[in-house]
């Protein structure tokens, strides 16, 4: 028969259970650590006002003289190595800069040095005197040479081929240019001879090395412009040459050597 005494005394001591979360609880606490005035404030919680919260006040810290007297020496060699790196910064002041070439822009030419003068791209840009096709140019006045731009320009044939030769003719004379190679080739022909027919032109411009077709083509062009700016005069197929002509002398004063 079970002691009722001993029942009882047995229901109300913990189990193994019971002790393991105990402890475990209490290992949440540092009660060593734990002051009553830290049970009181946790206690009160958020009922105290801001104004009530306690701060600990914490003492200046006083520093020895030994301390005192290394942070006075830092501080004075820190100020003396500022001094002496801003003395050694010198300023340099650098020289103007040249101005840069810019594109397109020419080296002048140096004292003595010949200009090479230009053929003009533009017939517009001629001068007025060159278009002058027989008489003397010296003897003109402005508004007469003026007026012969005008006629000369009114003869500048229609056809392409025979239009860039005759501005050709004019742009190179006058820049004392020889020019193209057919103008030439026929004129030395026509100014050795006195006159010329079209089948001379194209035995000439055959020996030159060009072919047949080419030949005939440009001696029928070449026969056309000499008649038109008034170096020779035209007799169906003949040529001859004229001694009124401007542009005759002009071809005639070029040097050798001179090239368009």
């Amino acid at each position: 028969m079970t002691n009722p005494a001993l029942a009882t005394s047995t229901a109300a001591m913990p189990n193994a259970a019971d002790l393991d979360a105990l402890d475990a609880v209490l290992e949440n606490f540092n009660l060593e650590d734990t002051t009553e005035e830290d049970i009181v404030l946790e206690a009160a919680g958020d009922d105290l006002p801001a104004d009530d919260v306690i701060v600990e006040e914490t003492a200046p810290t006083e520093l020895a003289s030994d301390e005192l007297a290394d942070l006075d020496l830092a501080l004075t060699k820190n100020e003396v190595y500022s001094e002496q790196t801003s003395s050694a910064v010198e300023t340099t002041e650098l020289p103007a800069p040249t101005e840069a070439k810019r594109p397109g822009t020419r080296t002048p030419r140096a004292a003595g040095a010949a200009a090479a003068a230009r053929t003009p791209r533009d017939i517009s840009k001629v001068a007025d005197e060159f278009f002058v096709l027989n008489g003397d140019p010296a003897a003109m006045t402005a508004d007469d040479m003026a007026a012969a731009r005008v006629a000369t320009m009114a003869l500048k044939p229609n056809q392409v081929k025979i239009a860039e030769k005759f501005e050709n003719l004019f742009t190179a004379l006058s820049a004392g240019k020889t020019p193209s190679t057919y103008v030439m080739i026929a004129f030395n022909l026509l100014n050795s001879k006195g006159s010329m027919t079209s089948a001379d032109v194209v035995g000439a411009y055959k020996a030159s090395g060009l072919g047949e077709g080419t030949a005939r083509s440009q001696s029928g062009q070449i026969m056309h412009l000499f008649a038109t700016v008034g170096i020779a005069t035209r007799a169906g197929q003949t040529l001859t040459l004229r001694p009124d002509s401007v542009i005759a002398g002009r071809l005639r004063s070029l040097p050798t050597s001179a090239a368009s």
